[in-house]
This record gives structure tokens, sequence and C-alpha cells, in this order.
């Protein structure tokens, strides 16, 4: 069985031998279930397995993992006693995806419009990075030697936000005197969604209406000033983020962009904006010219790196 836990969902497919094809897809709400417990023996009941391959969004700590942007402990241990897994293996949820990039194909990723790098494939480098703003802000990096992998997963949406203007500036003071640290992943994520909307109402000298992230996307849509100059924000912060990664980990090989929250957002991302924030690095714009974005489509790619990474 393969398991991906996120902060909103839970997605479960199962795979007959290690390198067989992926089936019986399906996704859940998290607050379907009083625990994790109990949403995996959902799943296990219509679909039993003897193996357990987890991915999730926190820190993999021993047999317990906290997830940083929901309520659940998972606790591998108690899984594996009350349905009878012969094992439990768990990493984190966005190594998983960056696990998956060498199984996919040209028809799993879309090349960010005005991205001036190197098509799919033929991006040369070793090192490839992964940013998947959902609930949170997930990063990691995938690093081949000698025709072998190595997923690196890190906490890098919890490094600290940076302003671009005035704007930014008192955004920022006003999340500091919320939060104290005013992580990335406080802009950019569906939180960062929220807490940017409700900054510029704010700002303006007005009350923000109580609205999810979904809900101010659907404003926008609509023609809403304020949620429009959020997802502005949005991609402007999410590109610079990404070109800061690409530079930390030499990623000559590509940024990849991934989750949920992306699909929603329709013509709301802004790509030219966020790929003119991506590339404004000063001394460094000329090689981050020739690093190329995409975005990944396909419809389970931490399952896909579940897969991948249990055959490693």
């Amino acid at each position: 069985m393969l398991c991906d836990v996120g902060g909103t969902n839970i997605r479960f497919a199962t795979i007959k031998e290690p390198a067989g094809g992926i089936e019986n897809y399906r996704s859940y709400k998290c607050l379907a279930f009083d625990n994790f417990t109990k949403a995996l023996q959902h799943y296990h009941e219509q679909f039993p397995a003897n193996r357990l391959f987890l991915c999730a969004a926190g820190p993999i700590n021993g047999g317990e993992i906290k997830l940083v942007n929901g309520s659940w402990p998972l606790v591998l241990s108690q899984a594996k006693k009350e349905l009878g897994f012969v094992e439990v293996m768990a990493i984190n949820d966005v190594a998983a995806i960056a696990c998956a990039l060498p199984k996919l194909t040209s028809d799993d990723v879309r090349k960010i419009s005005c991205s001036l790098g190197q098509e799919f494939g033929d991006a040369k480098g070793d090192t490839k990075v992964v940013i998947a703003p959902g609930s949170g802000l997930g990063v990691s990096a995938l690093v081949e030697y000698n025709g072998m992998y190595k997923a690196i997963a890190t906490e890098g949406g919890h490094t600290s936000a940076r302003s671009f203007d005035d704007l930014d500036v008192k955004v920022i003071n006003l999340l500091q005197n919320k939060y104290g640290h005013v992580s990335i992943e406080r802009l950019v994520s569906g939180m960062g969604i929220v807490n940017m909307f409700n900054s510029l109402h704010v700002l303006d000298g007005r009350s923000a209406p109580d609205l999810s992230a979904e809900q101010i996307t659907e404003r926008a849509k609509q023609g809403c000033q304020y949620s429009k100059k959020t997802y502005s924000k949005f991609s402007q912060h999410l590109g610079s983020f990404c070109g800061d990664v690409a530079l930390l980990y030499g990623a000559t090989a590509g940024v990849y962009l991934a989750g949920d929250l992306l699909e929603k957002l329709d013509g709301l991302f802004d790509e030219q904006l966020f790929r003119n924030s991506f590339i404004a690095k000063g001394r460094f714009e000329n090689y981050l010219h020739e690093v190329p974005t995409f975005k990944i489509q396909h419809p389970y790619p931490a399952l896909l790196g579940l897969q991948a990474w249990q055959l490693s």
C-alpha cells in the first residue's frame, strides 16, 4: 500500500509487486476521519495489503510523524500493529515527489511558458528541486550520482520571508505581531493566501471577511482587487523563493512546482511575474536564465515517488 498524507488530503494506492503498475487510487479529505489509523483502516478494508510505504507533510522522527499543518500524529508502530502490516516505512512527502522525477515523462510536466531554460529531458546537471505550495510549503532536492538518485528532505518552507517593497514590509510587520517569526510558508501556501488577503484589508483600514483560500480564489476570478493583489504577491514571492532554492542547490537540471494549490488558481498564477522574480538575483541572473522551471501535472506524483523509493 502507498499512502500520501498531506495537511488537507490523504491519498492511497496499491501495487501488486514492487515494479508493478499503481492501482486503486483514492483520495479523501483528512477531516473525514478522526485520525490517521481510521483513514488507513477505511482504505485497508477495501484494498488489503501487507506492507505500507508512507509519505507525510512533516519531518520524519523515528516512529512518529507530526504533520506541521495538520492535527494528526502518525504513529507508525500503532498502524503496523492494528492493521497487521509486516513492514511500515516513511519518507517526507515532497522528498517522495522528488523521487518521482526520473519516472516522469513529457506528458507529466508543463514548462512554465516564459521559462528560458532548457526543455524537459534536455536539462543538463545532476540536481533538481521540487517546491510544493499547499497547506504548507514543501521543499526537496534530488541529486544524481553515477546513475543513482538521492532525495534530500528539507524544511525549507520555514526559512524567513523577504520583502520586495514597502507593502511587503508592512505585511511582514503585521504577521510578526501574530506569529513572531514570519517564514516564507506564511506567504506562499494556502494559509499564506489568507494571511496576505487579510493583511491587505488591515492596511487599508478595513475588516477582512473571514474567507478560506478557496473563497479568496473565487473572489479573485470575480475581479476582487484585494484577491487579485494577493495572487500577484503570491506569484512574486514564490518565484523569488524558487530562485533562492535553485541557487542553494545548484539546481541547473530544473525547478519543479508541485501541489494541488497551483492547479486551482487557473489564470491567477502570474507566470511572467513568477519567472521575473525567479531570475532577479543580481549577478546570477544569467545563471538562472538557463534553469528551466516546470509544473508537475501527474495526478499523484508522491505515490509514484513512493514506489520508486521502495525499489531503491
